[in-house]
């Protein structure tokens, strides 16, 4: 039981750093290169065109990031003010992708 624990966790863990990881790049590392080397017409397509290609990586690794969370929660046993918290966090993130 306890590897089957670990491995949820590991997954878990895995996809938080996806998910960030993917937003922090297209953010801070993309976005102001694209604005330095492309022109605003240029820009904005190849920005839609990386926003959908994250945006599904995003959202399988939030989705990924929510079954395991509730695997964690079965394996713990126990529902936290904190993990309420963090559950309506990520319900914001969904909806607003």
């Amino acid at each position: 039981m306890l590897s089957l624990r670990l491995a949820v966790l590991f997954i878990h863990v895995t996809s938080v750093i996806v998910a960030l990881g993917a937003s922090l790049f297209s953010t801070f590392a993309l976005a102001p290169i694209l604005a330095q080397e492309l022109e605003p017409a240029a820009r904005i397509r190849v920005l839609r065109r990386v926003i959908r290609r994250l945006g599904a990586i995003v959202l399988g690794a939030l989705s990924v990031l929510v079954a395991t969370g509730l695997l964690n929660v079965i394996f713990i046993g126990a529902v936290s003010v904190l993990l309420i918290a963090k559950l309506v966090l990520v319900a914001i993130v969904i909806v607003l992708a």
